[in-house]
Formats: C-alpha cells, structure tokens, sequence
C-alpha cells in the first residue's frame, strides 16, 4: 500500500507543484500591493521574503496532512472497520 519514501515523494510532489508554486506568488502580489516602498529593491527583496515564508507554511501544512499516512493505526484502523 505504502512504500518507503512515499510521504517524501508525496510532500515534494505537492510543495512544487505549478498550482501550488502559483498561488504563492499570487499571495505575495496581492500582500505586496497593501505595502509602500522606496525602491524596487526593497520590494522584490520583501517579495522573497513572502514566497519564503508561504512556502514555509505549505510545507508545514502538507507535513501535517501526510503524517498520518505513514501511521501504522491509522491504516488498520479503515481496515479493521471493513471486517467488521
């Protein structure tokens, strides 16, 4: 059912996906709009510093979801109600 790597693979796979990796920087954009700048330097460097921290958040997020994937009782568990 599950292999060695799989919540690996499956975290890599959604953290950079192009909907995923999209919607990073379209938050970015939206939050950089709200913000006043000197330069374009400032602005694309607080621009990083967004995407970094989005990017920090949906791996955090993705961590959260898979984990349990890799839990032996959360497999048995769906098991074990289907024998019944």
């Amino acid at each position: 059912m599950f292999y060695e790597g799989f919540s690996d693979n499956m975290r890599h796979e959604l953290t950079s996906s192009e909907i995923v990796l999209a919607k990073i920087e379209e938050l970015a954009d939206t939050q950089l709009e709200h913000e006043v700048f000197v330069d374009e330097v400032t602005k694309e460097r607080r621009r990083q510093e967004l995407v970094t921290q989005l990017h920090d958040v949906v791996c955090e997020m993705t961590d959260k979801m898979i984990a349990r994937l890799n839990s032996n009782p959360f497999i048995r568990v769906p098991l074990f109600m289907n024998l019944l």
